[in-house]
């Protein structure tokens, strides 16, 4: 692989504010975790959301109890059981989360192991790897339309070009995405943005 795994990632400048693009990429993850489409994220959506990957990525009735109970665990970890978090809401937190004191807690406690859990589970086959099918499985599921652009997603976070998606360049895809705050080679992470 290119890269290493030292999240040694930026902490951008904030003190302007987040850039549109940013916000535009925040509002797609947004999206995709509003697994009942009410505009609010609550845990009332993680059960959608697992439900979505048990149909498309074909889980057991107990993998897909697993993975609720640990999405409601990352939820636990992050927001208060009962939120209810508008856009503003999650923009506001996820800002706090990338204060310079914060990200590496949030990194290590909350977003890495959370990332290694989604990863798992669109490894469906679970042989250590993210193939471009199960990829396609994981944009259908978090209701991101358009297979063309799954590919062309898959390709960008395969840093090494093999063919297949390994944890960690899933991890520095996905830290890409969340943390730069500027066009990167991972902006469409999760196909294409969702406008303000």
């Amino acid at each position: 692989m290119a890269q290493d795994l030292n999240f040694n990632f930026k902490v951008p400048d904030l003190s302007n504010g987040p850039s549109e693009l940013w916000k535009r990429k925040l509002k797609t993850l947004f999206t995709c975790i509003d697994a009942d489409g009410n505009g609010f994220l609550n845990r009332k959506d993680l059960p959608v959301l697992a439900a979505k990957f048990k149909r498309y990525g074909e889980m057991t009735d107990d993998e897909a109890l697993d993975f609720t109970k640990k999405l409601e665990a990352w939820w636990d970890a992050v927001f208060p059981m009962d939120a209810s978090l508008s856009f503003e809401d999650f923009m506001k937190s996820r800002i706090e989360m990338m204060n310079p004191a914060k990200v590496n807690d949030d990194m290590l406690n909350h977003y890495k192991p959370n990332l290694e859990m989604m990863f798992k589970a669109i490894d469906l086959n679970g042989d250590g790897i993210i193939s471009l099918p199960e990829w396609k499985i994981y944009y259908k599921a978090m209701g991101i339309k358009g297979e063309k652009e799954a590919e062309e997603s898959f390709k960008v976070v395969d840093l090494n070009g093999d063919g297949d998606m390994s944890l960690d360049e899933f991890i520095l895809g996905s830290c890409d995405f969340m943390y730069s705050q500027e066009e990167s080679p991972n902006t469409y992470f999760l196909g294409p943005l969702q406008e303000l």
